[in-house]
């Protein structure tokens, strides 16, 4: 039985890159919208994350 296809059945690359996807897109959110993370994440990308 499959739960979630789309992620289940994807290939293993974009299965390898879905969580830095998913952390990338976390920063970029909490550095637009908390004065704390904006503070202390200026001038980093959100891009230049590693896991």
């Amino acid at each position: 039985m499959i739960f979630a296809p789309q992620a289940e059945t994807m290939p293993r690359e974009a299965l390898r890159e879905l969580p830095l996807q998913r952390l990338t897109t976390l920063v970029r959110h909490v550095k637009a919208r908390v004065p704390l993370y904006r503070e202390r994440l200026a001038g980093r990308a959100a891009a230049c994350l590693r896991l």
